[in-house]
């Protein structure tokens, strides 16, 4: 979901990332293979994380790895702003 969510975000919405989902099949060719055919037995928030973070690295290239934090950054201050995010 975390992952769906950055492809979100890096395409300006859920309309844009429909109509150019070729982009997702190419994103997702970079998946660690392993990982997706042999998950791990549990399903906690620490293997989550990590998971996330190296699909993260595999999956978007530098560029987009920035963009993306640029993007958190904004929507944590939006939450912040609204009292949905406590800092």
């Amino acid at each position: 979901m975390r992952i769906l969510h950055d492809e979100i975000m890096l395409a300006g919405g859920t309309e844009e990332l429909m109509n150019n989902y070729r982009t997702i099949v190419t994103r997702w060719q970079k998946a660690p293979k392993q990982d997706i055919e042999q998950p791990p037995k549990t399903g906690g928030g620490g293997v989550q994380t990590q998971l996330y973070e190296k699909f993260f690295v595999a999956m978007f290239d530098a560029d987009e790895q920035q963009r993306l934090g640029v993007m958190r950054d904004q929507l944590k201050d939006k939450l912040a702003e609204i009292g949905g995010l406590v800092r």
